[in-house]
């Protein structure tokens, strides 16, 4: 028989439109459950093009004694992850894909659970050696699971999707990287992960990771990120993840020997109520400047954590946008800060957001000792700005870096600046603090101008203060006034000690308090070039006079 397609210029045979799509089910003996035999007999009856094999819903689950290996082009598909389950009763990997040193291209796992009736110690349940453009979408792991997914290098480890994924209780729920070379493009769609005793997700040497979403609970770590020699985990990015109620950190990077962490970016993480028993963090960066370089956090969300919300110790280039962190140091009460830097920590930022009291947890108060936390040490290139860090238990900041590079400026710490001139209206300034303006004569601060005043209230025009500006080619002017009221007197040096007008510094000799006065030889002669209603004083050494300039002339008298 043969069907044509409205339109087709060719028939095709209802065998071959059938034998795209083979259940496995077919090639069991009567009321048997053990599909060891009848995988690899459906697989040979899709032939050289592959195709689908199903796995229709069943009451008992379907047995497995030992390892399939299956080829390219081979989606194996259940009936939901309920109806349809493996259950294997050997150690190692039960379903493989690729073998490590040639490609096993478009294949695919889907709506399957899996199990086994006895301990495992090593392999995985899914076992992607090798794979291109493999997807893989709602699978369960469930029932003494060692690794659910184990993605390995190979020729062309490349495009593997994997949605939605469910794991309990693993030893590591998906594992990335472990042999064969360096897999990339791994996409993991919303895994939901729980109980593994090392790590739900665990990253050794991958590239081009995405993770979006998701949620990992009770976990020894949530995520770890440990490459070892000649192994790195690099230009990624990961989104929305929640990293939850872990037994450690919620996510722990430490790599070993030469093994690199570098230019990933994590957008929106939520580490909360991680290390409540051992005063573990919720992020936490175990490296040194070579090993962990150029990581991004946008906007993490860090909590209830038992140590710090974000410990930082050994990194370069660790920029922490935006985070709210709160309620952290929960094993122990003004212990642990909101963020914590080791000693000699360089190149790192902390931009916007707070760390102190925030959220609405119920029954939450802040334990946080200090908001951000530098260890004594030589850090530097070190920018906190405009960060709230008000309302932690013992303070806002605890900067111990000595680098000559810094930059502070937040909300409930000290401004400061370090190793670089500040300017205001210009963007080169000569001097430690440069402030330009335009050309501006002292009459205007009647009306309360100024280029820069130090005044009470709020820095409005009117306020009582000092005021400073500069007439071009004229002169520079100090005036203290409430503009628009009144002129008010300037005490200089009001406790006492010399004051000292156009000369250097005095000698020891001649510090008796008083004020100096510039001292010539001989009369002054002609107009100076003063201040109009300021009359200068001039000291004329040689004739031992007291000069005046007033009403357009100077006036001498005899000094006794």
């Amino acid at each position: 028989m043969t069907a044509r397609p409205a339109g087709s210029k060719a028939a095709n045979t209802l065998s071959a439109l059938l034998g795209r799509t083979v259940y496995v089910a077919d090639d069991m003996a009567l009321g048997s459950h053990d599909i060891t035999a009848a995988i690899p007999a459906a697989v040979g009856r899709l032939g050289s093009m592959g195709g689908r094999l199903l796995l229709p819903r069943s009451v008992q689950p379907y047995t497995l004694t030992a390892l399939q290996a299956l080829p390219s082009n081979v989606i194996l598909e259940g009936d939901g992850r309920a109806p349809t389950l493996i259950s294997s009763n050997f150690d190692g990997d039960v379903l493989r894909f690729g073998d490590g040193s040639t490609t096993n291209e478009n294949s695919g796992l889907r709506n399957i659970s899996f199990s086994s009736s006895v301990p495992r110690t090593h392999g995985a349940f899914i076992a992607l050696r090798g794979t291109y453009n493999f997807k893989g979408a709602d699978v369960t792991c469930q029932g003494n699971v060692y690794v659910c997914i184990d993605v390995h290098g190979g020729p062309n480890a490349f495009k593997i999707h994997l949605d939605r994924v469910q794991v309990f209780n693993p030893y590591v729920g998906i594992r990335l990287g472990f042999s064969g070379g360096q897999p990339a493009d791994v996409m993991l769609n919303e895994p939901l992960i729980s109980g593994a005793t090392m790590a739900a997700l665990h990253f050794r040497n991958v590239s081009g990771f995405q993770v979006r979403g998701g949620d990992y609970i009770s976990n020894k770590n949530a995520w770890l990120m440990d490459p070892g020699n000649g192994q790195v985990v690099n230009g990624s990015q990961s989104t929305d993840g929640f990293l939850d109620t872990s037994v450690d950190e919620g996510l722990l990077i430490a790599p070993t020997g030469t093994g690199k962490v570098s230019d990933v970016t994590f957008t929106g993480l939520w580490a909360a109520t991680n290390g409540q028993s051992n005063g573990k963090p919720g992020i936490r960066l175990k490296g040194t400047p070579s090993t962990i370089r150029s990581l991004i956090f946008n906007a993490p969300r860090l909590t209830n954590n038992g140590g710090e919300g974000f410990r930082n110790e050994g990194s370069a280039y660790i920029d922490i946008n935006a985070p709210q962190i709160s309620f952290n140091s929960k094993t122990a009460r003004n212990v642990y800060s909101g963020i914590h830097v080791a000693a000699g920590v360089s190149s790192w930022s902390v931009t916007g957001g707070r760390s102190g009291p925030g959220g609405s947890f119920p029954g939450q108060e802040e334990w946080q000792k200090y908001g951000i936390e530098v260890a004594p040490g030589a850090g530097d290139r070190i920018t906190v700005a405009a960060v709230d860090l008000s309302g932690n238990l013992t303070g806002s900041l605890s900067n111990g870096a000595t680098g000559g590079r810094q930059t502070i400026d937040t909300i409930g710490a000290p401004y400061g600046t370090v190793g670089r001139n500040m300017g205001i209206g210009t963007l080169a300034p000569a001097a430690r603090l440069t402030v330009t303006d335009a050309s501006l004569p002292y009459k205007d601060v009647a009306a309360g101008a100024a280029s820069a005043q130090i005044s009470t209230g709020n820095g409005a025009a009117t306020d009582s203060g000092i005021r400073f500006g500069v007439l071009a080619d004229m002169y520079g002017w100090m005036q203290c006034a409430k503009p628009g009221s009144n002129t008010l007197p300037c005490y200089i040096n009001p406790m006492g000690s010399p004051i000292v007008l156009g000369k250097p510094a005095p000698a020891t000799s001649e510090a008796n308090g008083y004020p100096y006065i510039p001292v010539m030889s001989g009369t002054p002669t002609g107009a100076p070039q003063a201040v109009p209603g300021m009359a200068p004083l001039v000291v004329d050494g040689r004739a031992g006079k007291l000069c005046v300039y007033a009403n357009s002339a100077w006036k001498c008298i005899a000094l006794q």
